[in-house]
This record gives C-alpha cells, sequence and structure tokens, in this order.
C-alpha cells in the first residue's frame, strides 16, 4: 500500500494541515474579551510576513456574561428607571446588559415605559449595545477618536446577527499586513 500524497492528505484531514499553516504565519494570536460583545484580536506574524503585529476588533452577536439571573438590586433599577428614563441613562446603570434585555426583563417584572416617542428613535446606539462595550471601544481609541471608534462599534452592532462576529481592522489587512518584497537590485517591489 502506498503512502498518500499531499493532495489526499489536505482532504483527508484539513484541519491539521490548517494548523500547520498557521503555525508557519503566525508566531502569536491572541483574543481578549473587552466586553459583553466586544472583543481584541492581535496578531504577530511570523517573521518575513509583518513587520507589526496587526490588530481588530471583533464584535459577537450574542453577548457574554455570567450565568447568573438578574440581582435584585437590578430588578430595583428597572423597577425606578424604566418607565420614564433616557435609554441611554438605562445603559449607564445596567452596564452589562443590552437595552433588549432591560426592555424583555422589564415585561417580565410587569414594569412598562410611560414615556413615548411617537416611533422616533432617542437612543443613537443599537439595541444590543450595552455601557460596557461603550466604554471598551472607547477604552481602543485615542482621545479624539473615541466618537468614531464608538460609531464602528455600533455599526458593527447594527449589522451582526445573534451568533455571528463581525471584523474591524483599523487600517486594511492588505495595505499594512503583509511586507514589501526586495527586489535583487536592492529597490523595495509591492
Amino acid at each position: 500500500m502506498s503512502s498518500p500524497t499531499w493532495r489526499q492528505s489536505l482532504s483527508s484531514n484539513p484541519f491539521d494541515v490548517q494548523k500547520q499553516m498557521m503555525t508557519k504565519l503566525v508566531k502569536l494570536i491572541r483574543v481578549n474579551r473587552l466586553s459583553p460583545h466586544l472583543y481584541s484580536l492581535f496578531i504577530i506574524w511570523q517573521d518575513g510576513i509583518a513587520h507589526r503585529p496587526d490588530v481588530a476588533l471583533l464584535w459577537r452577536g450574542t453577548g457574554v456574561r455570567g450565568k447568573e439571573g438578574w440581582s435584585p438590586e437590578e430588578d430595583e433599577i428597572i423597577r425606578s428607571y424604566w418607565p420614564n428614563a433616557h435609554p441611554f441613562e438605562l445603559m449607564r446603570l445596567l452596564p452589562t446588559r443590552s437595552l433588549v434585555s432591560v426592555s424583555d426583563h422589564a415585561l417580565d417584572l410587569g414594569v412598562y415605559r410611560t414615556v413615548r416617542t411617537g416611533g422616533k428613535r432617542v437612543n443613537l446606539y443599537d439595541r444590543s449595545m450595552t455601557y460596557a462595550d461603550l466604554e471598551a471601544a472607547m477604552g481602543q481609541a485615542g482621545e479624539g477618536d473615541r466618537e468614531y471608534i464608538c460609531g464602528i462599534v455600533n455599526d458593527m452592532a447594527e449589522k451582526t446577527a445573534r451568533k455571528e462576529i463581525a471584523v474591524y481592522w483599523p487600517l486594511p489587512v492588505d495595505k499594512v499586513g503583509f511586507c514589501s518584497i526586495i527586489a535583487d537590485e536592492g529597490e523595495e517591489s509591492r
């Protein structure tokens, strides 16, 4: 019996091949949870692949929280503020809860909004966004870029379905991710 060809080994165990390729390309890859929905992706490439690390923000369409339920303190905040408070104020008071989850829990508690907006949107942020997500986004930006990065993260939240992931690379990977190749004549080519 002959040994499998390279093409056969590729098709028979694609995960092993992917793993081998990643070890040839990447020195270090780290994913850090920043908030219920937001993560940072940090990649250090092998020598010769890129001159600098790549960093991206990941938005997870389903937020991650502890397994605990609603605390009595959170229930009291909903009872006190849900009827009249501005949605952003509710986000600030319940930083790891999205407005969707607050709204659903308020209904479970029998607490209803008394403020009507006539269908006009009064909160700038997507209903899946939490205050902790906004704080984490601002922590990833410089002083003058906070509003910009919050807009990017909000856009990711609006466009990402539950159980999906969106990625934001601050600089296009194809522009900065791969190093230039030095031509034999000593000229740099791209």
